[in-house]
C-alpha cells in the first residue's frame, strides 16, 4: 500500500501499518544520506519547524513528554515524535496531545512511499519513513514546537538531519544496543553527541565523569552553549500511586513545592532536565512556572510505571540501568508487599544485569519468564537458567503466555496488602499485556 487506496479488505491504514512493518529497520553501513534525499523529495519539511532534539539511554521519552505538556500548557502548538508505540503506530506522531487520525497516517505514508522510490532516496527504512512522515505532518499542520525524540544513538539516527534546532537534551546515558552504539559509556555517548549542532544550546545529564567529558567536549568544540543539570537537589514531600509532591533546585532553578504526574522518583531527574530547560531556554518566551508547573502535574507516560490496576503495574525497563532504578523504586514504595514479577526480554539485550537487579528484591515471590509474540525475544528457559543461577531459592517459572496470569490477578480482590504484579521488560511485552487487559475491560 502506497497510494492510500484500500487493498483488499483492509483498510488504508492498515495497509499502510503492513506495509511498514515489511520493511527493513536497519540498511548497510550508517547514512543520513538516503534520509536526506527522501526528505528533499518531500519540500525538505524539516526545515520549517523549530525542534528540541532529545537523545539519550533512559528517560528520552518522559522527557519528552514533559517538555510537550509544558509547551502545551503555555499554548504553543506542538508535535512530538517518539517511539516505539504501545497499541497503535499513530501514538508515535501527535499534535498537541492528539496521535495523527489514522486516515492522514494512511495519506502521509502514501506520499512518504511515493517518494522513496524516486532516485537515491530508494529503500528508506522503517523508522526512516516514519520520521519523514512526522516531520511533513508537523510542518502541515504548522506547529510551533516540535520535541524530536532520536530511534537509536544520534549520529546516524534518521531525526538527525534538522540542521538548527532550538536545543539539543541529552538525558541519561547507559549501556544498550551495545552491538551497535559501542560497549563503553564513552563510545555511547560519543553516538548520543551526534546530535549535538553549532551554537545550538545543549542541556544534560552530565553524569556520570566519562559521559560528562564526552558531552562537555562535543560542546565545547562546537562552540554550543552547555548547561550540565547535574547535581541537582530534590525532597520528596508527600507522594501517592498516582502523584508525587517535591521540591527541587539546581544552579538554575528553585521550586519549592511541585507537584508531579508520576509516583516514581527516578522521574524527577527526567523533571530536573525539562525545568533546567525551560530555565535557560529563549526561544519560547510565552513559558511561565505556571505553565511548569501545569506540565508536570499533567504528566502521563504510559508503559512506564503505570498501574492498569491497583494490583498490576507495568514498566518498560529493557536495560541495566532502567532495572536497578525500577528495583529502587519498588523497594522505596512497595518493600512491604509481596511481589510476582512476569518479565520478557527482547533478543540482543544485555539481560544479566536486569536480572541481577531484579533477584536482589527481598519480596520477591516469584519470578515468571514470558515470549514475546511480535518480535524475537530471549527464550524464556535462558532467562529462567540464569535467574536460578543467580538465586537458586527463588520460585521461577517459563510461561507460554502471560494471559492466564494477568486474568488472575484482574479477578482477585485488590486490597493494597495482596501481592502485586508487575509486568516488565520489553515495551514490545509491555504493548501485548496492555492491549490484553483493555480487551477484557471492554468485554
Amino acid at each position: 500500500m502506497s497510494n492510500g487506496k484500500m487493498s483488499g479488505n483492509r483498510k488504508p491504514y492498515e495497509a499502510a501499518v503492513e506495509e511498514l512493518e515489511g520493511l527493513p529497520r536497519f540498511k548497510g553501513k550508517p547514512t543520513l544520506a538516503r534520509m536526506r534525499h527522501l526528505l528533499q523529495a518531500l519540500g525538505n519539511p524539516q526545515d520549517r519547524l523549530k525542534v528540541i532534539h532529545v537523545a539519550g539511554t533512559n528517560g528520552k521519552g518522559s522527557v519528552c513528554a514533559l517538555l510537550a505538556g509544558i509547551l502545551g500548557a503555555a499554548g504553543i502548538r506542538t508535535g512530538l515524535f517518539t517511539s516505539p508505540h504501545l497499541l497503535s503506530m499513530t501514538e508515535r506522531i501527535q499534535v498537541d496531545g492528539m496521535p495523527i487520525p489514522e486516515e492522514e497516517f494512511a495519506a502521509l505514508y502514501g506520499r512518504v512511499a511515493a517518494a522513496a522510490r524516486q532516485g537515491r532516496a530508494g529503500g528508506a527504512t522503517f523508522f526512516e519513513r516514519l520520521a519523514a512522515m512526522a516531520f511533513l505532518h508537523f510542518a502541515e499542520r504548522e506547529v510551533e514546537a516540535v520535541v524530536l525524540e532520536t530511534g537509536l544513538g544520534g549520529l546516524w539516527d534518521a531525526t538527525n538531519v534538522v540542521e538548527k534546532p532550538s536545543a539539543c537534551i541529552i538525558t541519561r546515558i547507559g549501556l544498550d544496543h551495545t552491538e551497535v552504539l559501542g560497549d563503553t559509556l564513552e563510545e555511547v555517548a560519543f553516538q548520543k553527541a551526534g546530535i549535538l549542532k553549532a551554537g545550538v544550546p545543549v542541556v544534560a545529564a552530565n553524569d556520570p565523569v566519562e559521559v560528562e567529558k564526552v558531552l562537555e567536549s562535543r560542546a565545547l568544540s562546537l562552540d554550543s552553549p552547555w548547561f550540565g543539570a547535574f547535581p541537582y537537589e530534590t525532597e520528596i514531600l508527600g507522594r501517592t500511586d498516582k502523584s508525587i509532591d517535591f521540591c527541587i533546585r539546581n544552579k538554575y532553578y528553585r521550586y519549592e513545592r511541585l507537584k508531579m504526574g508520576a509516583f516514581c522518583p527516578y522521574q524527577l531527574e527526567n523533571a530536573n532536565l525539562a525545568l533546567t530547560w525551560a530555565a535557560v531556554q529563549e526561544d519560547f518566551p510565552a513559558i511561565r512556572e505556571e505553565h511548569l508547573r501545569q506540565g508536570l502535574e499533567h504528566f502521563r507516560w504510559p508503559g512506564r510505571m503505570e498501574f492498569l490496576a491497583p494490583n498490576i503495574l507495568l514498566d518498560g525497563a529493557h536495560n541495566t540501568n532502567g532495572m536497578e532504578r525500577l528495583v529502587e523504586a519498588l523497594e522505596a514504595g512497595y518493600g512491604d508487599r509481596d511481589l510476582e514479577i512476569l518479565l520478557a526480554v527482547k533478543e540482543g539485550k544485555a539481560f544479566e544485569g536486569m536480572l541481577e537487579a531484579l533477584v536482589r528484591l527481598p519480596n520477591l515471590r516469584r519470578l515468571g519468564f514470558c515470549p514475546i509474540r511480535t518480535v524475537e525475544g530471549i527464550p524464556p528457559s535462558v532467562l529462567e537458567e540464569k535467574a536460578k543461577a543467580l538465586r537458586n531459592d527463588l520460585d521461577t517459572v517459563s510461561l507460554e503466555d502471560f494471559r492466564e496470569t494477568l486474568l488472575a490477578y484482574m479477578h482477585q480482590e485488590r486490597e493494597a496488602e495482596k501481592p502485586l504484579l508487575c509486568c516488565l521488560g520489553s515495551l514490545y511485552f509491555i504493548a501485548e499485556v496492555r492491549g490484553f487487559f483493555e480487551e477484557v475491560c471492554k468485554e
